[in-house]
């Protein structure tokens, strides 16, 4: 497993974003390909979609759909626990780009911040 890949998981996991759904390992794919991407999310789709043999429209739905499922279920909110300062509201929806930039920005730079770890 290489570094950063069991904190994605379990990040992943306590804003209940659920293995058992399709968009989670595209997810966490998106989140690898963030920087190298620069955050273009039609590049990361259709990379993710290429390597997955789907169309990009598949992708981003079932990215769509795993966020979305965490949110209705209220947990998306633990990100403002995380980080400590309020991301995310009961009432605002972050959108997939967002979602996947605060996730990616955690993973790969908390070691900057001791209180993220």
């Amino acid at each position: 497993m290489e570094y950063g890949e069991e904190k994605l998981s379990s990040l992943l996991l306590m804003v209940g974003v659920m293995p058992s759904v399709v968009g989670y390992d595209y997810i966490k794919s998106a989140v690898k390909l963030y920087g190298e991407c620069e955050g273009n999310m039609n590049l990361i789709c259709s990379r993710i979609a290429s390597k997955n043999v789907v169309t990009k429209g598949s992708v981003e739905r079932n990215i769509r759909t795993a966020i979305l499922t965490a949110y209705n279920r209220g947990y998306l909110t633990r990100l403002n626990d995380l980080l400590g300062f309020n991301v995310i509201n009961k009432t605002d929806k972050l959108t997939s780009k967002e979602f996947i930039a605060i996730v990616a920005e955690y993973v790969n730079f908390s070691h900057a911040f001791p209180s993220l770890k």
